[in-house]
């Protein structure tokens, strides 16, 4: 997780207006937020428009891997990144499954960190210039995975990666064994954890890796070979950097390690002021924590407290008092992990109160769910598995929740925008997000999938990207009063070979008085740009006069009505934006126009 800094900018105010995404369109106030329950991959972007979300690109797909369970990077000295992916290897054997570690490199070949040597059940035959591997009293289904680096015992100098498992005696190799050959006790040298709980941090040029084991609960990996951290048998739940130091948490406690870790590989190294110890923290169960403020923060499932190891100016030790005295969180906090982010500058947790932005430095926080329809939608959302993200290229912050099945929609905010406007997403499936290379990227939630967010056509289902928007039910000129419903007109900007559809509802009704699907009929290209500047004018009642291209002339009565609600609705590959809809009504014997944006430029 990045390292939050010193915020340059005003805080979030508790309390936020109505802004998404019109700021003076036509509202009435229990509707009044951020809109989020009516817009579907409709971003409201600092122009005062409404323009469609891009989707996701595939990085790479993991095959046979039921959902990736935890993602993070790794910056090489070659100047290359890798994306580090951990998923569960569902095994047929009754002997419990477990989780495996891949590299994948940017040239898309995944590689398996070279781990520690263990020994294999039964007897092993290799044969020399061949892949096919036997084995008797073996097995190969509950103790190596695809990937998993095997060799003989009596010639060490020849491991092979497994291609594939047949059965507890079978096993194929990606290729030809290239020692003599030998029946004899078989070895693996990769990492299988037999936790389930991931966390990652980044120190000295490594990353380490922790998981909730009492064995082996934390390693360190340095872009080739995952090497265990002597004097740890505890399950760790998370870690965090604190300046050379890896923070550790435990069932009842959070721990710093030895200053020189990194390279002793040794959480309990170092004397005096170089020594581990314990931090000075009131949260009995510690849930994980994060690099924020001038140190760490550590979160419980009610609060948080800010820390940080320094010198005890009186001896040559660490003091015994970490805490941030300045910083203060009451509130709700974390179960997991995967429910904090860190932005440029604040700090995001997410859980099953709401979604809020925190000051890493006060504790202060902001809800982000506060108002509005997005209420009514985190309320709507099953929060067990919430897993947030920040991208720091769009300044978005990402928050995967549960509407029908595993983590199935994405809610998103703009923190480069002051009032934070929001949008959200089906279909998209992400257990885990990182951010790799300066780009948001998600874990499949029911494949092996690795997708970079925000930057393809399609959603994580592989279904066109959808747009819709819809204003919220309106009082307009007052809901008492009834009104005449004249026209509305829609500005926007599409693809010529796109199309969009709109639909009118009336008052509290759920079938729309008015549907229609409208293309263009001109295009304007320049360059490697294609996009078109459209108008639509839509029409209820007598026919008029109007010099207006495309204008839709429907011979239906006026319709009456007290609320109005307006839809529209584009799928396609292709980039869209909604730049205005005016409406205009007959109101106690005049007309009344209304322009729902506060910008059109």
């Amino acid at each position: 997780m990045a390292k939050a800094q010193v915020p340059n900018v005003p805080l979030t105010q508790p309390k936020r207006k109505s802004y998404f995404p019109f700021e003076f369109g036509m509202r009435s106030q229990p509707d009044q937020g951020v809109g989020a329950f009516n817009a579907i991959n409709a971003h409201c972007n600092k122009d005062g428009h409404v323009e469609k979300t891009l989707g996701v690109e595939l990085l790479k797909e993991i095959l046979g891997v039921a959902k990736i369970t935890a993602m993070y990077k790794l910056p090489k000295s070659d100047g290359t990144v890798q994306t580090i992916a951990i998923y569960k290897v569902d095994v047929d054997a009754p002997d419990p499954s477990f989780y495996v570690m891949r590299a994948v490199e940017e040239d898309l070949t995944v590689g398996t960190p070279i781990g520690p040597e263990e020994s294999l059940t039964g007897l092993v035959t290799f044969t020399g210039a061949s892949t096919a591997v036997t084995g008797v009293s073996t097995k190969f289904l509950s103790e190596l995975a695809v990937g998993d680096w095997i060799y003989a015992s009596t010639e060490s100098g020849f491991a092979a990666q497994v291609e594939s498992i047949t059965d507890d005696t079978n096993l194929v190799l990606a290729t030809a064994y290239a020692g003599v050959g030998a029946s004899t006790a078989g070895k693996r040298a990769a990492v299988h954890f037999t936790g389930s709980q991931f966390d990652f941090c980044k120190l000295g040029g490594k990353i380490f890796v922790s998981n909730d084991s009492t064995t082996t609960p934390l390693y360190n990996f340095n872009s080739t070979t995952l090497t265990k951290i002597a004097n740890v048998t505890e399950k760790i739940y998370s870690i965090a950097t604190d300046a050379n130091r890896v923070a550790a948490v435990f069932l009842s406690r959070t721990d710093f390690s030895g200053d020189d870790i990194a390279a002793s590989n040794d959480f309990k190294s170092g004397t005096g002021i170089n020594r581990f110890g314990t931090y000075g923290s009131s949260l009995a169960f510690p849930k994980a924590v994060t690099e924020g403020g001038d140190g760490i923060i550590i979160f419980a499932q009610v609060g948080s407290e800010g820390h940080k190891v320094r010198g005890n100016a009186a001896s040559d030790d660490v003091a015994s008092d970490t805490k941030n005295p300045s910083y203060s969180h009451k509130g709700s906090g974390v179960t997991h992990p995967r429910q904090i982010t860190s932005g440029s500058f604040f700090t995001y947790i997410g859980n099953t109160d709401g979604v809020y932005e925190l000051n890493p430095f006060t504790g202060k926080t902001t809800e982000l769910t506060d108002v509005g329809s997005v209420k009514e939608l985190w309320k709507s959302l099953k929060k067990d598995f919430v897993a947030l993200g920040y991208d720091p290229s769009k300044e978005f912050l990402v928050v995967m929740a549960q509407k029908y099945g595993q983590n199935d929609t994405m809610l998103c905010f703009d923190l480069s925008q002051k009032k934070r406007p929001c949008w959200y997403s089906e279909n998209q499936y992400n257990s885990c997000l990182a951010t790799i290379g300066g780009n948001l990227y998600g874990g499949s939630s029911r494949d092996g999938k690795i997708q970079r967010l925000f930057t393809g056509t399609t959603d994580q289902g592989g279904s066109t990207q959808l747009f819709r928007y819809r204003m919220e039910k309106d009082g307009l000129g007052g809901v008492p009063f009834l009104k005449t419903f004249r026209k509305f007109v829609v500005y926007n900007e599409m693809h010529p070979r796109s199309k969009f559809t709109a639909r009118v509802y009336l008052n509290d009704d759920t079938i729309p008085i008015f549907e229609k699907s409208f293309g263009t009929t001109n295009a304007v290209r320049g360059g490697s740009t294609i996009e078109v500047y459209g108008m639509y004018v839509f029409r209820l009642g007598s026919v008029l006069i109007d010099a207006v291209n495309n204008n839709i002339r429907l011979n239906q009565k006026n319709a009456r009505f007290n609320r109005i609600s307006i839809e529209i609705e584009e799928k396609s590959s292709r980039p869209f934006k909604l730049k205005d809809i005016i409406i205009e009504y007959k109101s106690r014997g005049r007309f009344v126009r209304k322009f729902l944006s506060k910008d059109l430029s």
